[in-house]
């Protein structure tokens, strides 16, 4: 999975053939289809994983018992160096963006779809949870401050400004505040 997922980074979707990935890992490719029905089916379980492991990353984060502040930047700062640093996530990590101009068989983007709206789903629900420990005394809406951070994160995923996590992480963090001293 690592080499195939090294080739849809560097070639994009349709270039990279179920051949060309058996060869590259040193196998038949046949082999590949025991694990694997399709270029597809490979290609979403790369991409389910991928996301997984940011998910796994980001528990460990808002698990970390740290200050509010220490955790948010703290997941900024990973979304910001896994998002420029790893090529496939920047390839195709905007869901809705890069994949439609990776023309990605719509079967595949369903079954991608479906994937990660329940990794999210699961993530959103310990976030929120999070977000009650952080100000148990809060009224805010912990759900929509949790899609705010999401839209925070993802300004920072399309943006190639240097400063927009920092002045993202800020305005959320003043908001925070003020709410908590009122």
């Amino acid at each position: 999975m690592e080499i195939a997922k090294a080739l849809f980074a560097e070639k994009g979707y349709h270039p990279v053939t179920v051949e060309e990935v058996a060869d590259a890992c040193g196998v038949a490719k046949g082999t590949l289809y025991l694990y694997f029905d399709s270029k597809a089916d490979l290609f979403i379980e790369i991409f389910v994983e991928a996301h997984k492991e940011i998910i796994e990353q980001v528990r460990k984060i808002i698990g970390s018992g740290k200050s509010f502040e220490k955790v948010f930047s703290e997941v900024f700062d990973y979304f910001e160096q896994f998002i420029r640093g790893d090529g496939f996530f920047s390839r195709f990590g905007k869901v809705q963006k890069g994949m439609r101009g990776a023309n990605i068989p719509i079967e595949c983007m369903q079954k991608i779809n479906e994937s990660i709206a329940e990794i999210i789903g699961n993530l959103e629900e310990e976030a929120v949870s999070v977000l009650k420990d952080y100000l148990p005394h809060s009224k805010l809406n912990f759900s929509d401050v949790y899609e705010v951070i999401v839209s925070l994160i993802i300004a920072v995923e399309e943006s190639e400004s240097e400063t927009i996590k920092n002045t993202a992480l800020s305005v959320l963090l003043d908001g925070v505040r003020k709410e908590a001293r009122c």
